[in-house]
C-alpha cells in the first residue's frame, strides 16, 4: 500500500463469472490505496498471482472500481493448464511418435 497525500482509496473485486457479460457473481472485496491507475493496475497484478479461492465457486475474473465508485477496467484470471505428459524431441512428427510407442491421441 501506498502512504501519502495523494493516495486515494481504489477497490477490487473478484468475481466468478458465466457466459454473458453481466452475469457473475461477487466474491470478495477488498480496498486498497493507489495514487493512480498504473499503480492500481500493479496492486492488482500482485493480488491475481496471490488469490487462495476457499469453496467450490472459484473466481475467474476480477475488476477495479476507482475512487468515484465507477468500474474502470475488468480482466479474466486464468487459472494453471494441467500438466500434459509430451513425448522427447525426437525429430519426428508426433503422431508418428505416438504410434511407435502405442499412445493414442
Amino acid at each position: 500500500m501506498l502512504a501519502g497525500k495523494s493516495a486515494k482509496v481504489w477497490k477490487y473485486e473478484l468475481l466468478a463469472s458465466g457466459g454473458w457479460p453481466g452475469d457473475f457473481v461477487l466474491l470478495r472485496t477488498s480496498e486498497f490505496k493507489a495514487a493512480n491507475l498504473a499503480d492500481a493496475k500493479s496492486i492488482l497484478a500482485g493480488v491475481v498471482t496471490n488469490i487462495k479461492a476457499r469453496g467450490s465457486v472459484k473466481p475467474n475474473a476480477i475488476r477495479l472500481i476507482d475512487p468515484d465508485g465507477d468500474e474502470i477496467w475488468r480482466a479474466l484470471i486464468t487459472g494453471p493448464r494441467p500438466a500434459v505428459r509430451r513425448p522427447a524431441n525426437t525429430g519426428r512428427h508426433p503422431r508418428l511418435l505416438a504410434h511407435r510407442k502405442g499412445w493414442h491421441y
